[in-house]
């Protein structure tokens, strides 16, 4: 899945249309807004998934839709490679509550288009760790061992 320069693209144009369609992001518009930015083909990956092909990644969206409240993404920053034009970023900053407690973190977005301007990679970084897995009480407290192990030592 190599995405290909095409000089008849503008892949900053369609950086910042996908941007808005996620800023813009709701049951509603993951069919009309979001569907016609993805190739049929896209890869799709979070720390969660690892998906292949436009229904299963429309599919990702609805059940964040079904499994959390209120969720929404806010599109800090976005960049396009000056090396490869057909490769963007996302930083962005989610936020959603999930039994009753609001929650929010930043992650970064790897986005290349393919030779007709669509979507045909979307990766997110982030760090599940941190924002959700030190959440679970035993979990969090374990976690929480580790990275003070790992830490370099206060002064």
């Amino acid at each position: 899945m190599t995405a290909f320069p095409n000089p008849k693209i503008d892949f900053a144009a369609s950086l910042i249309q996908y941007a808005q369609a996620f800023e813009q992001l709701a049951p509603e518009t993951i069919h009309s807004e979001l569907a016609p930015l993805l190739a049929e083909d896209i890869y799709f990956e979070d720390p969660f998934n690892q998906l292949h092909g436009k229904a299963r990644t429309l599919q990702l969206f609805e059940h964040m839709f079904e499994t959390v409240l209120q969720p929404h993404f806010r599109v800090l920053d976005y960049s396009l490679s000056d090396k490869k034009p057909s490769c963007g970023f996302l930083y962005w900053q989610f936020s959603f509550i999930y039994k009753g407690k609001s929650q929010r973190f930043d992650g970064i977005s790897k986005v290349l288009f393919n030779q007709h301007g669509l979507i045909c990679s979307h990766i997110d970084y982030w760090d599940p760790g941190k924002h959700i897995y030190a959440q679970i009480p035993v979990l969090g407290w374990l976690l929480g061992k580790v990275n003070k192990r790992l830490a370099l030592p206060k002064e």
